[in-house]
């Protein structure tokens, strides 16, 4: 299930940073007002896009276009002030196995900018105390 190997790709990235020595190093040379929550979070949502070239012959970035990937700009946004570090809407949610939507955890339902429908917002709670996760790998099968 693409959708499960998403989440788990996130929790996965979370969890590596957290525990890394070398990361804690970095955030401690940035400074005190750098918190592991402030510099990574995600926001996911689904749908379709448009992928390419954009610039000029001297500068060339390669880029996706689709008001999707804004409202995914947006959620990621939204982490800071829900306080959590991933949210991804209900079209994401749907497309969980069971074993996933159990552990997601319902926060908003939201109208964002480019979208003309209400997006039910969701998280995982992550326990981002170093070197312990509250999240149980082994229980999840892929």
């Amino acid at each position: 299930n693409i959708a499960d190997g998403t989440l788990l790709s996130i929790l996965t990235i979370i969890i590596n940073l957290k525990n890394s020595n070398e990361f804690t190093y970095l955030l401690n040379r940035v400074g005190h007002f750098s918190t592991f929550e402030n510099l990574i979070s995600f926001g996911l949502h689904l749908g379709s896009g448009i992928k390419g070239a954009i610039g000029s012959n001297l500068k060339v970035d390669f880029t996706y276009l689709s008001p999707n990937v804004n409202i995914s700009s947006r959620f990621q946004s939204l982490t800071k002030s829900y306080g959590v570090t991933v949210i991804f809407s209900d079209d994401l949610f749907k497309l969980l196995s069971h074993k996933f939507q159990i552990i997601c955890r319902l926060i908003d339902i939201i109208k964002v900018k480019g979208s003309k429908r209400r997006i039910q917002i969701y998280t995982l709670d992550v326990c981002l105390k170093k070197n312990k996760s509250k999240f149980n790998f082994s229980k999840i099968q892929l």
